[in-house]
């Protein structure tokens, strides 16, 4: 006997293994359910800034525009997120501000405003502001997410304050 286990379970083990074999040898489908393909944006992201120009220790906002293809939707749990690269005059300030659909999703008539802050003591001059955008997005008919990340550098002009 060349299987040392009962017949029935070895009969079970070779067609198991039979069938393995076969899925890898014709290749695994390309979207298995709950996948998007990678080369396909359903959503375009736009990042602006709210003022072109700012006295150093105030506040402005970048403003990140979401436009999904229709039948998908940008979630808000987890919330767009926005990373800047190594900026030395200027920091997030607080949450992000968002509107919801009645669906509680993202409200694509409504950009994403991420408070900023340059430091007080920031110089005149422009700054380079480069970072990374981080959102969510689902298909509602197929029920596949998708992490996407969209980079931006933006300039602003940081003035001396009145006093």
């Amino acid at each position: 006997m060349l299987c040392p286990t009962p017949q029935l379970l070895c009969m079970i083990t070779r067609t198991f293994f039979a069938g393995l074999v076969f899925t890898a040898a014709i290749g695994f489908p390309s979207r298995a359910a709950g996948s998007v393909p990678q080369d396909q944006h359903y959503v375009r992201a736009s990042v602006t800034l709210s003022r072109d120009s700012i006295e150093a220790g105030s506040t402005c906002g970048i403003l990140v525009t979401f436009v999904p293809e229709d039948g998908i939707h940008v979630n808000v749990d987890p919330a767009p997120e926005i990373r800047l690269d190594s900026v030395t005059s200027a920091h997030l300030a607080g949450s992000p501000m968002l509107s919801t659909t009645s669906r509680g999703f993202l409200n694509p008539d409504s950009p994403v405003d991420f408070a900023i802050q340059v430091d007080p003591d920031a110089p005149e001059g422009t700054k380079n502001l480069k970072g990374v955008c981080t959102y969510y997005y689902c298909s509602d008919a197929e029920k596949w997410c998708v992490r996407a990340r969209q980079p931006f550098e933006l300039k602003l002009q940081v003035e001396k304050p009145t006093r």
